[in-house]
Parts: structure tokens; C-alpha cells; sequence
């Protein structure tokens, strides 16, 4: 049960015997609040879509014999949810076979036709609802395009995927590639354990009182109300209608804030504090993110749902200078990173806080994965063939900011409520944001705004 609304995720009984299930354990408290989530807001954004595009003469059955290999090694790729005999929501992990791999071969149409379906295939698995009781949760499509030309798309539902995930996918085949076709053999060190560990120890370490004294930071740090409280939206109306706004700090910005002290992150955390705060009449800000919650080494070689969402409460006030409010702010993520492994729905239940309005993720530049003979574009496929489709929304979002180091700029889009916000102050926001990083980039110790000096969020 979600400890923070005492809802559980849908009944998944299905009147049918799992013959091909190897283990049961109990969902992490991260996989079972996105159940929930999903419940109340089921829309596409809980879809992960990777798309690899692979440039050159690709070995495609090294290639699928080395994806088969990595289904095999991490049970979280095989595994879907279901209700046990106590009412009580598990993952079921299934034997080698249950996850299989599409092959679609577009060499004989036109380039027109060909990119035409492309773009209608993408958007088909990036669309498609995951069935948690069914599966896959993680679905593998190899597209010829040219003898020379392939795009490797995964299609993964959120819950058993987070960014360091994709990381660890993308360097695990590239590695066994390697090894296949140069005879060496598919060669990964072994894995310290599984995904079901981690859910497992989490949960015993929850019912032993060994969040408890984390949990009792969090209560010192967030008050009931802190993050906000989202308005119920009108009957019959969907509490959370995705909208975006694009997003870009230039390259010479950017490389002038990776000079600021602290980290990118923090620095953009800041940044983003300052714009919000001109929207507050306290200049109180809250923004929340995802942190790792891989502490133990063992976890760091493991696929799955680890991340978990931690919050950054800040003041911005108009007597500071910028580099004041990042040193606060840098104090702030410290204290809550070293505090990351207490679950979120614990906290909520301990703190009383509502759903965190605010979000700030930010991609590291991507992973430069090497397969022999091939060039890989990790994101050649969005800026390709773009595909508009709705970030996740948990319950009480009003406003996701999601950005990528390129390794040039950065950019990003700002998924907003439509309930709650409209398209010109989230505009307004934005060109608020990327001026103060700007103003950042020449000065780290500019002045802030005054709080308050912009029309009110709500």
C-alpha cells in the first residue's frame, strides 16, 4: 500500500497461472508509488523511449544475440507486476523467453517511405502502454533502415528504468558486442545480485527502523504544505494536461557556467530558484529531483528502478548575490543527497508534504558507447524524427523542467499543467531562466531579482 494516500496500484489477478515465473519479491517503494502514480495519471510519458542509431556494417545476430544476453543477466528486463494471495502488489520475475525481439526490415521502400515509418514506429512504442500484468516491461525492435543503417530502439516502462540504468544498458552491449564479434565471446563480469535484492533489503531495512533517523531529518526539513499543495482540478477533468515549452541555453553560456563553482546541476537548481522566486511573495522555493540511491557499490551494476525523487527547499532574497544563494543551495543538496536513501513515500508519510509541484532533472552528457565498426547516435532519433509526448506526472506537478548537457549547450523542454499554469507565464519563466543563467555566466556573484516582481505562479 502507498503509505503517504493509502491507495494500492490496480488489481492485477488475471485468472491465469504464471507458468513461466522463476521469483516473486515485493515491489520497491519506488516501484510501487509509480504504480500508484500511474493509476491516477496514465499517459505515454511513463514510456522510456531509447533509440540508438547504428552506422555501419552491423553484425545483426551478434547484435540480438548479445540484447538476449543482457534480458538474461538482469531479471528486472523480464519482470511485471501482480497481487499476491495477501493483497499485497509484487514483481514476478520471469524466465529467459518472455521478453522477445522485434526485427522490422524497411530496405525495400522509398526514402520517404521508409523514413514515414520510422517516424510512425517510434511513436507507436514510445505510445503503447506498458500492461503491468502482462509485460513486457521492456521491449527490444531492431529497424533495418539501409544494409549500412539500423536504429536499436528499447521501449521501457518507466518502473524498472531510471538514467543510470540506460548508462549501464548501453555499456553492457557495446562491451559483449565487442566480444562477439571479434570471437572473444559475450564476456560481462557477473553481477553482485538483482534488482529484487535491492527490494527486498529496502523493505527489511524500512521494517527495522533503519530509515528512521533520515526520516527524522526530512521531518526537521519540510513542513506539512512545503512543497506546495496542488489545487483538486474540476470534475471530470484530468488533474494533470501536459503541455511544453522548449528550452536553450546556448553553448557559450553554458560553458561559462560550468566554470561557476559547484556543480552544473546546482548551479542550474539556483538558476531556476531565482526565476521561480520572482513568481512568490516570500521568495520560498522548492524544487525537487531524482537522486541515484545507489550508496552501495553493489547497486551501481544493476538495472533498474533505484532513483528516487529528493527534495531542495531554498529562500531567494533579493539581498544576496547569486553566488550567496549557490552556496546555499549547494549546502541544501549536499544535506538532502547524503539523506537520499529514505524512500519517498516514507517521507511524504512522516512529513505530511504534498506532491512536489517542481522538478529539475538534468542529463549528463550522454555515454560514449564504442561498437566495433559501428558510430552510434544515442539521440539521433530525436532530433530526427521528433516525437512531442508528455513527461510522467505523479500526482501534483505543476511544473517539470527536463534538460541535457549535450556537451555544447543545453537544452530541454518545460513540461507544464495546463491546469495550473498558462503557456505565456511558463514563457515568461523561461526566458526569466535562461537570462539569469546568462547573467551567471559573465558574473557568478550578480544580483538577484526581487522576489515577488512577476505576476504569481497560481
Amino acid at each position: 500500500m502507498n503509505p503517504s494516500n493509502g491507495t494500492r496500484p490496480p488489481a492485477c489477478h488475471t485468472g491465469r497461472v504464471h507458468h513461466d515465473v522463476e521469483a516473486t519479491a515485493p515491489l520497491s517503494y519506488q516501484q510501487e508509488w509509480m504504480a500508484v502514480a500511474k493509476l491516477h495519471h496514465p499517459n505515454p510519458g511513463w514510456n522510456m523511449l531509447l533509440p540508438w542509431r547504428l552506422t555501419g556494417p552491423l553484425d545483426s545476430g551478434a547484435l540480438l544475440a548479445v540484447v538476449e544476453a543482457v534480458i538474461a543477466r538482469h531479471e528486472v528486463l523480464r519482470t511485471t507486476v501482480a497481487i499476491d494471495a495477501e493483497g499485497d502488489p509484487v514483481q514476478l520475475v520471469h524466465r529467459h523467453g518472455h521478453t522477445q525481439i522485434e526485427e522490422v526490415d524497411l530496405r525495400r521502400l522509398s526514402a520517404a517511405a521508409r523514413d514515414a515509418e520510422l517516424t510512425r514506429l517510434a511513436r507507436e512504442r514510445h505510445s503503447r502502454a506498458h500492461d503491468q500484468v502482462r509485460g513486457p516491461l521492456f521491449a527490444p525492435t531492431l529497424i533495418r533502415c539501409a544494409d549500412e543503417d539500423a536504429y536499436l530502439l528499447f521501449a521501457v516502462d518507466h518502473s524498472i528504468c531510471d538514467g543510470w540504468s540506460i548508462g549501464l544498458l548501453l555499456a553492457e552491449l557495446s562491451a559483449a558486442y565487442n566480444g562477439a564479434v571479434t570471437g572473444r565471446g559475450l564476456r560481462l563480469r557477473p553481477l553482485p545480485g538483482q534488482y529484487r535484492d535491492f527490494a527486498v533489503e529496502q523493505r527489511r531495512l524500512a521494517a527495522a527502523g533503519g530509515f528512521d533517523d533520515q526520516l527524522d531529518w526530512w521531518a526537521g526539513r519540510l513542513a506539512a504544505g512545503s512543497l506546495g499543495q496542488a489545487a483538486a482540478p474540476p470534475p471530470g477533468i484530468d488533474g494533470y494536461r501536459s503541455a511544453q515549452h522548449p528550452l536553450v541555453v546556448p553553448a557559450d553560456v553554458a560553458d561559462g557556467l560550468r566554470r561557476v563553482r559547484g556543480t552544473l546541476f546546482m548551479t542550474l537548481l539556483a538558476g531556476l530558484a531565482t526565476a521561480l522566486a520572482r513568481r512568490t511573495e516570500t521568495g520560498e522555493v522548492a524544487v525537487t529531483s531524482m537522486a541515484a540511491c545507489r550508496s552501495r557499490p553493489e547497486y551501481q551494476r544493476l538495472i533498474g528502478l533505484f532513483a528516487n525523487p529528493v527534495v531542495v527547499p531554498t529562500t531567494v532574497a533579493s539581498a544576496d548575490s547569486f553566488g550567496t544563494l549557490l552556496d546555499r543551495v549547494r549546502s541544501a543538496v549536499v544535506a538532502a543527497n547524503a539523506r537520499q536513501d529514505a524512500p519517498f513515500p516514507l517521507v511524504a508519510e512522516r512529513t505530511g508534504v504534498a506532491a512536489p509541484e517542481i522538478w529539475l532533472n538534468v542529463a549528463p552528457r550522454p555515454s560514449l558507447a564504442r561498437f566495433r565498426g559501428l558510430t552510434v547516435d544515442t539521440d539521433a532519433l530525436r532530433h530526427d524524427y521528433p516525437i512531442d509526448v508528455p513527461a510522467p506526472a505523479w500526482r501534483g506537478e505543476m511544473l517539470i523542467c527536463n534538460l541535457a548537457d549535450t556537451g555544447a549547450g543545453i537544452t530541454g523542454l518545460i513540461d507544464y499543467n495546463r491546469n495550473q499554469l498558462d503557456g505565456q507565464t511558463v514563457a515568461e519563466l523561461a526566458v526569466d531562466f535562461v537570462e539569469m543563467l546568462r547573467a551567471v555566466a559573465r558574473d557568478p556573484d550578480t544580483p538577484l531579482p526581487t522576489p515577488g516582481d512577476r505576476p504569481l505562479l497560481r
